[in-house]
């Protein structure tokens, strides 16, 4: 009996660990890649052929970005990462509403349900424009000469009201800095609200920001 239980557990950690490798070596995903430009505040972008790249095993794909130096946003496990970070972990207070505001208080984006998804270690400005890509719909046109031969769609799915509300704040704040975020957390047992400016942290992440509080 306790040699059986014994093979169980090898088995066990054998497929967890087959499935971990899996995970980080083949079925993560590049979901955009960042250019060196000091003009640009928010430089990801998602060229058209991302998704064939992505039909390579992602060891491939690190491996030939690793070469050129590019840096990205990849997906594994169902939470977008940036390649060049590193494990923290921070004790942070617990956050019950992080959003964000215009000059009047009024509400833009839910930052709490957009950052769900991402990493707390990444950058604000990167999480705001990898949304706006993941839903910005894009014509690709391809000459020969002066003709156009072929037209390629990139998300041509047609977004619902709340959809296309989002993808306008998104784009709002991605052209223009002058936003406030707003947090009611819990910190050490007391309930706060705290109030600070999107332009000076939004270089910062979430672990960051909530660390400063």
């Amino acid at each position: 009996m306790f040699f059986i239980i014994y093979l169980m557990d090898i088995i066990k950690n054998n497929l967890i660990t087959l499935r971990n490798f899996y995970q980080s070596h083949i079925n993560s995903n590049v979901t955009s890649v960042l250019m060196v430009n000091p003009d640009i505040s928010s430089p990801l972008f998602k060229p058209f052929y991302m998704s064939f790249i992505n039909l390579i095993p992602f060891f491939i794909v690190k491996k030939i970005l690793g070469i050129y130096d590019i840096d990205y946003l990849y997906e594994t496990d169902g939470l977008i990462r940036i390649n060049t970070e590193t494990n923290k972990v921070n004790l942070l207070p617990i956050v019950l509403r992080f959003e964000l505001v215009d000059e009047e208080d009024n509400f833009i984006i839910d930052l709490k349900e957009a950052t769900k998804n991402y990493s707390n270690n990444l950058r604000l400005d990167y999480i705001i424009k990898n949304e706006y890509l993941k839903m910005k719909k894009e014509d690709y046109n391809f000459y020969l000469g002066m003709n156009l031969i072929y037209t390629m769609i990139h998300n041509e799915r047609k977004l619902n009201e709340e959809e296309i509300k989002y993808y306008s704040n998104l784009s709002k704040v991605i052209k223009s800095s002058n936003f406030k975020i707003k947090i009611n957390m819990i910190k050490n047992s007391i309930p706060l609200v705290k109030v600070i400016s999107y332009d000076e942290n939004k270089f910062c992440s979430k672990n960051e920001i909530l660390s400063q509080l």
